[in-house]
């Protein structure tokens, strides 16, 4: 199991999770989070969202049913920038 994820799951005190996008975007770079109640359902939307020193992440959203049913969907999403820069950062030996 991945270590974050681990140390992170070993905090909640709760069992469930709901995760568009299980990452680190982080609004202050740019982008808006908004949240709307419409009675029978909730969404929450993650429009321009920037991923964490990075460039622009992208939009999608959640939708939360009072059914129980749960909907993601995803206007775009670039994260080939950050993950370029991810290996970029890595030093990797192949060689034995």
């Amino acid at each position: 199991m991945d270590i974050a994820i681990e140390a992170y799951t070993q905090k909640l005190t709760h069992t469930y999770m709901i995760a568009p996008f299980w990452d680190d975007v982080f609004p202050p770079d740019g982008g808006n989070i908004y949240v709307q109640s419409f009675g029978t359902y909730w969404v929450a939307v993650w429009q321009d969202i920037y991923h964490y020193n990075s460039p622009l992440l992208g939009s999608f959203e959640v939708i939360l049913y009072d059914t129980g049913e749960i909907i993601f969907n995803y206007d775009y999403l670039n994260y080939t920038d950050h993950l370029k820069a991810w290996m970029a950062s890595q030093e990797v030996n192949l060689e034995r």
